[in-house]
């Protein structure tokens, strides 16, 4: 569920939550949302603090809407529009329409081919989408950005990271060395008490202190991953992006990580889930992106998109969803 916040001249905050919605404006006394194309009235406000709820859309209103407000609207942190991208002859995303902003987690899933690597390629800068004037990608309200320049803002963690350090790399200059844009430290890499200070509040938020002398090799699967995520932690990040952490992960190792993840997510972290499992989404991620043949097959509370109809329907096979304190099992109907 998307967050805009905008502000007007009193500095109250009015908000609007919902999946598309690009701008908001008054008429007549009235809230009006764009959703890509069209404007639509959500229903007359009503006087001062309120909450008025229309179809998909959800409006909390906090002053007297018969007020001249000045409304300004927050950049997203990735933005992409009508884009199309290119994997060699094959067309990965087409007309891929999606942003992601402050405040909120997501969880996107998909069957194989679905278009979720070629998605965590485009936030990365791996690939491009096609040149076109009614297309935009944008991250951070950069047109063209390096990961590198900002680690500081976004942090990426994905799986094939672990194969990037030397055995005998220890696991302190593994997060060390991040700091530096680096898989490993050189002769050559000074780090200043900060660094230090900084390594060692990332690897404790991770509950790996006491693998710091250990060689990177030693470490289980579990605790390799943990170590990725504290060496993206290192650089404080306002979004963390995720690449299906449980993979070759044992039940225990994937139950730690599933942990560590409702503490970062419970500290205010953003966090951008990519998984194949329905069940392993903390109930405080509550936004769903399901994503099919390069397209957006749906999007919106987790609730609303993890049913039976809607996952069957994604995935070819007659499906049971079952809820449990905010967690979704699925299983063959």
């Amino acid at each position: 569920m998307l967050q805009h916040r905008w502000k007007n001249s009193s500095n109250k905050i009015a908000a609007v939550n919902c999946a598309n919605a690009r701008e908001v404006k008054i008429v007549d006394g009235g809230w009006w949302i764009v959703d890509r194309k069209n404007w639509k009235k959500l229903k007359p406000s009503l006087p001062f603090a309120s909450i008025c709820v229309h179809s998909r859309f959800e409006f909390f209103e906090l002053s007297n809407p018969s007020q001249v407000m000045t409304l300004r609207r927050i950049e997203p942190i990735f933005e992409i529009v009508n884009a199309r991208v290119w994997r060699g002859d094959t067309l990965a995303l087409r007309d891929f329409s999606l942003s992601l902003h402050h405040g909120e987690s997501v969880a996107i899933l998909g069957p194989n081919g679905a278009g979720k690597s070629s998605f965590l390629k485009l936030l990365t800068g791996e690939v491009r989408p096609e040149a076109d004037p009614a297309s935009q990608c944008r991250l951070f309200s950069e047109d063209l950005w390096s990961l590198v320049e900002l680690r500081h803002r976004i942090g990426v963690v994905m799986p094939e990271e672990v194969a990037r350090f030397h055995p005998e790399e220890t696991t302190r200059d593994a997060v060390l060395s991040s700091l530096r844009g680096a898989y490993g430290r050189t002769r050559d890499m000074r780090f200043s008490r900060n660094d230090q200070e900084s390594a060692d509040v990332s690897m404790e938020l991770m509950g790996v202190t006491h693998l710091a002398d250990r060689p990177f090799g030693t470490l289980s699967s579990g605790e390799k991953r943990r170590i990725l995520i504290a060496r993206a932690l290192v650089h404080q990040p306002q979004v963390l992006v995720l690449d299906e952490p449980s993979t070759a992960l044992d039940f225990a190792a994937a139950i730690q990580l599933t942990s560590t993840l409702r503490t970062l997510l419970n500290a205010g972290r953003d966090l951008v889930l990519v998984t194949h499992h329905p069940g392993e989404i903390p109930p405080e991620i509550d936004r769903i992106i399901l994503l099919q043949a390069g397209r957006i097959f749906a999007d919106g509370k987790k609730h609303d998109i993890f049913t039976a109809a809607v996952l069957s329907e994604l995935y070819q096979v007659e499906l049971r969803v079952t809820w449990s304190h905010g967690w979704c099992d699925v299983r063959p109907a």
